[in-house]
């Protein structure tokens, strides 16, 4: 099971650092979601901040995302900033 586990995190890690156009979402089963896109946001461009959506108690919030080790940084439009680990992160299945 342990090896399984450190497969699906080098495979998360992997795929959040392709450059492609996949989404990536997570949730937590109580409404609160994040969805990453690959499109560029406004900041600093050294920082390389990517396109965010955050939704956190029915409150939808643009947002911005940075990878920094296996950690997603999100910068959201409140001014909040929320670490969360790139394994709780899945790519979006298209319709």
């Amino acid at each position: 099971m342990k090896a399984l586990q450190v497969l699906v995190l080098i495979l998360a890690t992997f795929v959040l650092s392709d450059a492609t156009a996949t989404t990536f979402s997570a949730t937590d089963g109580q409404g609160n979601m994040v969805r990453l896109f690959e499109q560029k946001c406004d900041g600093p461009e050294w920082l390389n901040l990517k396109r965010a959506y955050f939704r956190f108690q029915g409150k939808d919030y643009d947002a911005c995302w940075l990878a920094i080790g296996n950690t997603v940084v999100i910068f959201d439009s409140a001014g909040d900033v929320t670490p969360l680990p790139k394994n709780v992160f899945k790519p979006d299945v298209e319709a």
